[in-house]
């Protein structure tokens, strides 16, 4: 986030970031039910998004892009306190 608390941003190593206005989040979530991503939750152990894992680790963040349309940022984190700790502080 910046300091405004305006931007939210995606910072991955080697890549372009990707920035979002915070008002076009329409939500963030504990899961991915209803997004793209929906299916990764069928995968078994030991893969590492697993269900099992998914439910640990993962945070969906729903948000409108320039055109208004719905899109879904899917993070998985390092383990369930970062996760909880990240939905926490967007919601």
């Amino acid at each position: 986030l910046d300091k405004a608390l305006r931007v939210f941003t995606v910072a991955v190593e080697n890549q372009s970031s990707m920035k979002m206005q915070l008002a076009d989040i329409l939500e963030v979530k504990k899961d991915v039910q209803d997004t793209p991503f929906s299916k990764l939750s069928e995968l078994p152990p030991p893969h590492v998004v697993s269900g099992e894992q998914l439910e640990k680790r993962v945070t969906a963040v729903i948000y409108q892009d320039a055109q208004k349309v719905r899109q879904s940022l899917v993070l998985l984190m390092p383990n369930m306190y970062e996760r909880d700790r990240f939905y926490t502080c967007m919601n």
